[in-house]
């Protein structure tokens, strides 16, 4: 059966290859990080499950080793699952939404959100007590002044990254480079559609979590045969953005984030008016993927992308904006 997804360049993707096959060529240079994506035929929900698991059982049908039709089935049956074994979004960025949308903001039902979480009460804590400050808050109150409303907001989702990452033995930079080109990748998303929270931050922090879902899978089956690293890459590349948007319905994100999340590498296939926040989301990707020094990652390519799609703005500060970011908190990890 031919693949029911198409790769960024509007071509379809052939079959993946696991290690050990005996198919000869040049070797070729890995393709940027923005370019491996691909985006879903259907957009719907519906439409998207069973492409993908029509594609895993193709994969499966292809002689692979045992321990690649394991990981294969593994990720088969969550996806088969409507929750996807996924925990609950965060409760509180939903109700201070709620509480943000009104007229009249009561502080005392604000304090009542936030107190309920206590992780989140814990990163705000962190917050106003950061160096910024000379001394502690004196309360709560006082914090969540110092914090702000939208950056309480953000700290609220960001708890929603969390809750799909693993302890990976042998993935682990892999995951850590998702995290945190997440994190980087939402604030430039919001900065460039001028939003304080809303669909780009969520979308732009969320793009890779269908990943993360798919790597767990790889790791859930080490207690056997490993699947080979290569071949569970390459179908981390063909199939996160698309496993993505399933996990956006999932925690009912809304329309807007899981369609940006689905053609985040193929923003010009993404249905309207969601093309936009896609591009946007592409914008990101290709500054964090070039900020972090990932292989496959140039900026020149990008910049010619990027006016493809249309863009504004200059990609050298974009490229500045993103590494500066990183930086302030892991300068380790900004290219040179």
């Amino acid at each position: 059966m031919a693949s029911m997804f198409r790769r960024s360049d509007g071509d379809s993707r052939p079959d993946v290859r696991s290690e050990g096959s005996t198919s000869k060529g040049p070797a070729q240079e890995p393709a940027p990080p923005w370019e491996q994506g691909v985006g879903p035929l259907d957009p719907t929900p519906d439409g998207v499950r069973r492409a993908l698991l029509d594609r895993l059982r193709d994969l499966d049908r292809a002689g692979r080793t045992e321990a690649d039709r394991i990981f294969l089935r593994s990720l088969a049956g969550t996806l088969e699952c409507d929750h996807l074994d996924l925990a609950h979004f965060p409760d509180t960025p939903l109700a201070l939404d709620e509480l943000l949308q009104e007229d009249e903001l009561e502080l005392r039902e604000l304090l009542q959100v936030i107190e309920r979480d206590p992780e989140l009460v814990r990163r705000v804590w962190a917050q106003a007590s950061s160096a910024g400050f000379t001394e502690p808050p004196q309360g709560l109150e006082q914090a969540i002044t110092r914090v702000g409303l939208d950056q309480i907001w953000r700290l609220g989702v960001q708890q929603a990254l969390q809750s799909v990452l693993f302890e990976a033995p042998g993935y682990q930079p892999r995951l850590e480079s998702i995290r945190l080109s997440g994190l980087v990748g939402a604030d430039l998303a919001a900065s460039q559609a001028e939003e304080g929270r809303g669909p780009h931050y969520l979308a732009g922090l969320l793009r890779d979590v269908g990943a993360l879902l798919t790597y767990r899978h790889a790791v859930g089956t080490a207690r056997r045969r490993r699947p080979s690293p290569a071949f569970v890459e390459q179908v981390v590349r063909e199939l996160h953005a698309s496993i993505g948007l399933l996990v956006a319905h999932t925690w009912r994100l809304g329309t807007p984030v899981a369609l940006g999340i689905a053609y985040h590498h193929a923003p010009s296939e993404a249905p309207e008016p969601h093309r936009r926040l896609a591009a946007t989301l592409r914008l990101a990707d290709v500054a964090t993927s070039t900020a972090l020094g990932l292989p496959g990652a140039g900026w020149r390519d990008a910049a010619r992308l990027l006016r493809r799609e249309g863009l504004s703005g200059d990609p050298a500060r974009v490229l500045q904006w993103a590494r500066a970011r990183i930086a302030r908190t892991h300068p380790e990890l900004v290219a040179a």
